[in-house]
């Protein structure tokens, strides 16, 4: 995830054009409701690097992706580094840290679209604790924070809050998100 939301961050280009990355294509159509802009290259056979902006989160993030589990993660840990992005550690400690509504619904927003494929504990408490927030923009957000995963495990207590939110947008979004997670699964 990177730190700045600044489309097409001239430190991506920079880092391809070091690195002698391949471009393989640039979408800037839209290739689902969320992603709005993507460039991928080829680092070799078998191993790419995509660049992807966000549309929800208003974020950017790179994704190592491939068939060798060890060079994906190699690759994505060097991108990282390098680009400043944030850490696991330091994005979930923002989270926890956080009590602004504003900043608070946007790291949430944040942890979701970081959030590993599979399952995590981690993620998973720290977006379901929102569910209980004070402000329902929070709520709002934990909510859209649990399409980004899609984990199953999410689809309970979704369906609890669709059934008993005091605000009708708030119930609406996890009706939505929850038939959308049973409908992926």
């Amino acid at each position: 995830m990177l730190r700045t939301s600044n489309p097409r961050d001239a430190t991506i280009e920079l880092l391809s054009r070091r690195l002698g990355l391949r471009e393989i294509r640039q979408l800037d159509e839209p290739t689902s409701s969320r992603i709005t802009h993507e460039m991928v290259w080829q680092v070799k056979e078998g191993l790419e690097l995509h660049y992807l902006e966000d549309a929800a989160s208003k974020a950017s993030c790179i994704v190592a992706a491939g068939d060798d589990g060890d060079e994906v993660a190699q690759w994505a840990n060097m991108a990282a580094t390098y680009i400043g992005a944030w850490t696991e550690k330091e994005l979930t400690a923002s989270l926890k840290e956080s009590s602004d509504p504003v900043t608070r619904t946007q790291l949430l927003l944040l942890v979701g679209l970081g959030s590993p494929d599979t399952f995590d504990d981690e993620y998973f408490s720290l977006i379901l604790r929102d569910f209980d927030h004070e402000d329902p923009m929070v709520r709002t957000g934990a909510v859209w924070a649990t399409s980004y995963s899609s984990w199953r495990e999410f689809v309970p207590d979704l369906r609890k809050l669709a059934a008993s939110d005091p605000q009708d947008d708030v119930r609406a979004t996890a009706h939505a998100v929850a038939d959308i997670i049973e409908r992926k699964s």
